[in-house]
């Protein structure tokens, strides 16, 4: 049973995401019926790993968040993932929508 959120993202954000990614995360197609009547392909982004939190809500080991460019963090509710610069800078070159960034 997933008890997990699951985070769609759009083709050409996968396709973003593909140029950093790594064995841990994979992307799953599923097509989504939009209100025109026409079917729009997305895809759920899974993590195999997360990383962990400590009491102050801060990675446990910051040095294993520099090894992605991004991931997800154990906090299972919410669906949030952290990206890298580089890829901060490739969603914004391409204008995509729909994103919110924080420091972290």
């Amino acid at each position: 049973m997933c008890i997990y959120p699951w985070r769609l993202v759009s083709k050409k954000f996968k396709e973003i995401l593909e140029e950093f990614k790594d064995d841990n995360a994979s992307f799953h197609p599923i097509s989504i019926y939009s209100e025109d009547n026409n079917f729009k392909e997305y895809y759920i982004l899974h993590f195999v790993k997360t990383i962990g939190f400590d009491e102050d809500g801060l990675s446990k080991n910051i040095s294993a968040i520099k090894n992605y460019h991004f991931q997800a963090f154990d906090d299972s509710t919410t669906g949030n993932f952290f990206v890298s610069e580089l890829i901060k800078h490739e969603i914004m070159k391409n204008k995509l929508t729909g994103i919110h960034f924080s420091k972290l």
